[in-house]
């Protein structure tokens, strides 16, 4: 056994296989409630397929948001797949459901439990998100059919070759033409099937407004599905300079974006505590973070310093990028060189 790394054994179910070794002579604290604990930064971790699977089993969220977790070739990754329905076809009839599945996150071997977590919740909310921006619609001027312009679907290539027409129109509108403006905008635009109306609008003495929208009725079928019910009856407030309700569609957008959010955050759970909930007190949190980081006390044993000093210069070396070759790797190359001396590890072929 190494001087620097030995294992632990808890009271709790053991993961399927080790994920973690202990820094040898590492200290252990006293919790708030008289509990003693190592805390996770005096581990290493050695993650595996199956205890990063393990870590997943115990995640909740609700009844059509999935998470996955496997490895190919390139390691191990997880995955969210969402139980829904086709956000572009309209009519009445109810839509069957469809399973699909959102981007892989990569999970290295030496990532802590808790990023690999807060790495689910981010997938969830990325994963949410791609949704939420399909169900942003807009009907252009002179059309009947709905388009996603915010979707992530859209050609780059094409809105980079089309800069010019891209171009909004950025007039001044009028102080009594404000509402009419922005209920003719409203008017061409939809959410979830929904149809967006202004419920009222205030000028504040800066000159902004603050706009008051409010999500109305959608059709009997999209009623009767009930999919994404955080967003029925949703009303909601945004502030607008005067001169840029052109940028009111992104303000919906983000809004909506803002809601998915929060859903994700409250009912997301580990082991049946809701992590990244707002109802913990930001105050307790950061008590709790500094009772479980008294480095000055634990720094003073020389041995366990040198100990957890070089244990952490190895964990960050070996995250060190590689710059590789061609137009960015000079890119890159350049933008590093351009700082002089850093502090850091530096990609290898620097």
């Amino acid at each position: 056994m190494s001087l620097a790394l030995r294992s632990i054994h808890t009271t709790k179910a053991p993961r399927p296989q080790a994920s973690r070794q202990m820094m040898a002579l590492a200290p252990s604290l006293n919790l708030p409630d008289g509990r003693r604990v190592v805390p996770q930064h005096y581990f290493v971790y050695k993650q595996t397929l199956a205890s990063v699977s393990a870590l997943i089993a115990d995640i909740d969220m609700d009844q059509h948001s999935l998470l996955f977790c496997h490895e190919d070739q390139h390691g191990i990754y997880v995955q969210v797949g969402m139980i829904g329905r086709e956000n572009y076809e309209d009519g009445n009839q109810i839509r069957p459901r469809k399973l699909v599945y959102g981007r892989k996150w990569r999970i290295d071997a030496d990532t802590p439990d808790s990023e690999i977590v807060a790495t689910a919740m981010l997938a969830l909310k990325k994963a949410r998100e791609h949704e939420v921006r399909e169900l942003f619609q807009l009907r252009p001027s002179g059309t009947q059919r709905y388009s996603a312009p915010l979707s992530s679907h859209q050609d780059i290539e094409i809105l980079r070759m089309q800069s010019e027409f891209l171009k909004s129109s950025k007039a001044e509108t009028e102080a009594e033409e404000v509402e009419l403006s922005i209920a003719q905008r409203l008017a061409t635009m939809r959410f979830a099937q929904r149809p967006l109306k202004l419920v009222s609008h205030q000028r504040l003495p800066s000159g902004s407004l603050v706009v008051h929208i409010a999500l109305g009725e959608t059709s009997l079928a999209r009623m009767q599905e009930g999919d994404f019910p955080e967003f029925a009856g949703l009303q909601f407030e945004m502030v607008l300079a005067a001169n840029r309700l052109h940028e009111l569609a992104y303000e919906i957008l983000e809004a909506a974006i803002k809601l998915s959010d929060r859903y994700v955050e409250e009912h997301f759970q580990y082991r049946g505590f809701a992590r990244f909930s707002r109802q913990h007190g930001v105050e307790q949190i950061a008590r709790l973070s500094l009772i479980s980081r008294p480095y000055a006390k634990d720094m003073k044993d020389a041995r366990f310093e040198q100990i957890f000093r070089s244990t952490n210069y190895q964990t960050d070396a070996g995250r060190k990028a590689r710059l590789g070759s061609g137009a960015l790797a000079h890119k890159n190359r350049a933008k590093i060189r351009r700082y002089g001396q850093l502090t850091g590890h530096m990609p290898a072929d620097l």
